[in-house]
């Protein structure tokens, strides 16, 4: 039996180059990436003494979402960010990620591993739920045991990881054992997943816990981290939360805390989150002091709010790429030089500048720049209508001297269907996917826009139907590499199958850190050349606030993890 030591955080740790760097080493790495991120100059309010926020306990903090939580059951599949933030605040796992990139216990104390295929978790026993129940070990396995028998529950994501779990069971009052079929490379990921109070959904049916309870039980959640749910404005939408005083944990300052006694939890005594229906209000509000933070700044609005010297600006790391998703209805869509062909058309650089004011980085392929997963010098995709419009005359439609589109000698042309969302007013999802369906008619491409809500488009997704060309968002999954995803998409086209099934065979066959890492950089270099998405650019994220608020700090995954540091000071 071995005990193990807090490791590098899978999603950092597929960008620092795993468990074999030493924290200095990664901390040093995320400030160089954060640098590439944006050119800010960001003026951040710190705490430097004891003294400093000895009276700080109290006020409010005031953000903006651009639309409503959908749902705060934290096993529900696809939620928004609204509800992924709250969420946040209210919920928490056995074991959570630190500012180093590192996991440490939360609702556990320790774990130790048995052999390959066992963990015992010691759980801690000073933990209440906020309706003043105690935490214990039938809740820990009640909710694994909603997503072993209720696979739906969940995203893809945690469906995957808690698939490997054969058996959860109690050893004692403060003691869990798991039994796992193959024990992941990073096994406190299996710990992360947010735990649900047995005590309010035992006695539930699956359904009802899957419709969202309609006598309130999920609509006033209840948690045990350091924000309670207080209430949810049913007109106005606002959500309320009031600070956690029987929490475990003091703001992570100093051991000279214990001299505020009882007084435990966050400084803040509440949080207001505030719905708006574009960001033009949003922004408004916090020129003039409404609201004090807003997560993500429409990029369009970061030159005005840099001017301003109460308000200050937070760029931070993004594990996004935007991409134009293909489906393989068309069979047409299999022939790379159709995929070079959309690639080579989009003018990348035009579009992240007349739309995304500049903060944006070019993509080159499925992994951010500046990670070791890409590779250090990588090459942005390129634009060249030229090469574009030969590539399409290759494939047997050509350009009438009139102009029009690209026929064949039938007379057909090529018509794509592309299918965009827009997630609030004021979104330019719809604009950039004008521009591009513009872009690729200069090369003879019809493009029909399907506009659809949320909903449809992730139901779309799922199915890979119903469209040839969708704009979307990939984020970098919890379990580091992109290749298993990849590996297991039987939709792709041949090509990209034969690939993908040698760089996974590679990967398992890598004994070592730079082994994987050169790996993954092979993959990435391949997946933009044989392109199974279009992939555009990476956007970079910037948090903006009011100056009295301090010790603001956010990270790459959870935004909301140290918000029990965070003060305000007049």
């Amino acid at each position: 039996m071995t005990e193990r030591p807090p490791v590098v955080h899978p999603v950092l740790a597929c960008f620092f180059g795993v468990t074999t760097w030493s924290v200095p080493r990664v901390l040093a790495t995320l400030t160089a990436a954060l640098v590439l991120v944006s050119p800010l100059v960001v003026n951040v309010p710190r705490a430097e003494t004891i003294e400093e926020i000895e009276n700080c306990y109290g006020n409010r903090i005031v953000y903006g979402e651009l639309f409503e939580p959908n749902d705060l059951n934290p096993l529900a599949p696809d939620l928004n960010t609204s509800a992924l933030r709250l969420r946040e605040m209210i919920y928490e796992g056995l074991y959570t990620i630190n500012k180093k990139g590192e996991y440490e216990p939360l609702l556990a104390r320790s774990y130790r591993q048995v052999g390959d295929t066992l963990l015992v978790v010691s759980l801690r026993t000073d933990i209440w739920w906020h309706d003043g129940t105690k935490f214990k070990t039938d809740d820990v396995i009640f909710t694994y045991e909603c997503l072993l028998q209720n696979a739906e529950f969940s995203s893809a994501e945690v469906r995957k990881l808690a698939g490997r779990i054969k058996h959860v069971r109690a050893l004692g009052s403060d003691a869990i054992e798991f039994r796992v079929e193959q024990m992941p490379r990073f096994p406190e990921v299996l710990l992360a997943i947010r735990i649900l109070p047995s005590h309010l959904f035992s006695n539930c049916t699956s359904d009802a816990i899957r419709s969202g309870l309609p006598d309130g039980r999920l609509r006033k959640p209840v948690g045990t981290g350091p924000f309670v749910f207080g209430q949810r404005h049913p007109f106005f939408g606002t959500v309320s939360l009031q600070a956690n005083r029987d929490y475990y944990l003091y703001p992570a300052f100093d051991r000279e805390l214990t001299r505020f006694g009882s007084r435990r939890g966050p400084f803040l005594d509440a949080i207001e989150m505030r719905p708006y229906p574009s960001a033009v209000g949003e922004v408004s509000d916090l020129r003039g002091g409404i609201i004090n933070l807003i997560p993500t700044v429409d990029p369009q609005f970061i030159p005005e709010l840099q001017a301003m010297p109460f308000i200050a600006l937070l760029p931070y790391l993004t594990l996004s790429v935007r991409q134009l998703e293909l489906s393989y209805e068309l069979p047409l869509m299999s022939d790379l030089r159709l995929r070079r062909a959309i690639s080579l058309a989009i003018d990348r650089d035009a579009l992240i500048g007349a739309h995304l004011a500049g903060q944006a980085e070019v993509a080159s392929g499925p992994y951010p720049g500046g990670t070791p997963f890409c590779p250090v010098k990588p090459r942005t995709l390129p634009y060249n209508q030229m090469q574009a419009t030969q590539l399409i005359a290759d494939l047997g439609y050509n350009l009438s001297p009139g102009g029009g589109y690209a026929t064949n000698l039938a007379g057909n042309h090529i018509r794509l269907r592309l299918m965009v969302c827009d997630v609030a007013v004021g979104d330019r999802s719809s604009q950039i996917c004008t521009a591009i369906q513009g872009y690729l008619k200069m090369v003879g491409i019809e493009v029909v826009l399907l506009p659809v809500n949320r909903s449809q488009l992730l139901e779309a997704l799922g199915k890979g139907k119903g469209y040839d060309l969708a704009f979307s968002q990939m984020t970098i999954p919890i379990n580091t590499s992109l290749i298993p995803s990849y590996a297991g998409n039987s939709a792709l086209p041949t090509d990209v199958r034969e690939e993908v099934r040698r760089l996974s065979e590679d990967l398992r066959r890598s004994d070592s850190p730079d082994g994987q890492r050169m790996t993954e950089n092979e993959f990435h270099d391949r997946m933009a050349e044989l392109l199974p998405s279009i992939y555009l650019w990476v956007p970079n994220r910037v948090a903006a606030f009011t100056m009295d608020t301090h010790n603001v700090d956010v990270h790459p995954t959870y935004f909301f993890s140290y918000i029990r540091n965070w003060y305000r000071k007049f």
